[in-house]
């Protein structure tokens, strides 16, 4: 069944990872990325933790019932099927999406491979059927996407408060091209000028 794909506000939530191994570590990073509050829970952590561990609130034992109130996300992450289904039905109970790292049956969301680009986010999911593919395809996106898009994101959405302007017209013209070689050359406020003048106005705008 096709899954709704969102982008999720997670700034100052706290999200709970279960697990200290590799999946737990790239979990936890993401999180972090995305300003969440993470509870890690797992009696041994893999030695990729230590620099997080400031940033954390590291439980260093055995997963608890309690350890889900509150939190607003949930990753299964351990190498034990069992205890990951234990979180499952527990997140489940309460109401809380779970990811659950072996078993994308049992979970209610899956982690998407992203791109980012600044404000730009890229995501790429096999709704839990294959996180390696997922990851493949991520690095050809990566090669399209070049990080003067995240700039261009900036600079147009300066630009979007301005009027009615055809969007469309500009992105499939030469001037996105030059506009972009600006911004690569960091030659920022040039690349502001030129957009003011190539961005073309709507009809009867």
């Amino acid at each position: 069944m096709p899954l709704l794909p969102v982008s999720l506000n997670i700034e100052n939530a706290l999200c709970l990872v279960v697990g200290g191994g590799k999946i737990a570590y790239r979990k936890t990073t993401a999180l972090l990325e995305c300003g969440a509050k993470v509870l890690l829970v797992a009696p041994q952590l893999n030695e990729a933790f230590q620099p997080l561990l400031n940033r954390i609130d590291y439980q260093p034992r055995a997963f608890l019932p309690k350890d889900c109130e509150n939190a607003r996300l949930i990753f299964a992450c351990t190498n034990d099927n069992a205890v990951n289904l234990q979180v499952a039905q527990i997140a489940a109970q309460a109401g809380i999406w779970c990811n659950v790292c072996d078993d994308a049956d049992k979970s209610t969301f899956h982690s998407a491979a992203c791109v980012r680009r600044d404000d730009i986010t890229i995501a790429i999911s096999t709704n839990g059927q294959s996180p390696a593919l997922a990851r493949h395809l991520k690095s050809k996106v990566e090669n399209c996407i070049s990080p003067e898009y995240g700039e261009l994101a900036k600079l147009l959405a300066r630009h979007r408060k301005t009027g009615n302007v055809d969007w469309r017209k500009f992105l499939e013209s030469d001037a996105l091209g030059k506009v972009l070689l600006l911004i690569k050359n960091g030659e920022i406020d040039a690349a502001d000028q030129l957009l003011a003048t190539e961005i073309p106005p709507c009809k009867g705008g």
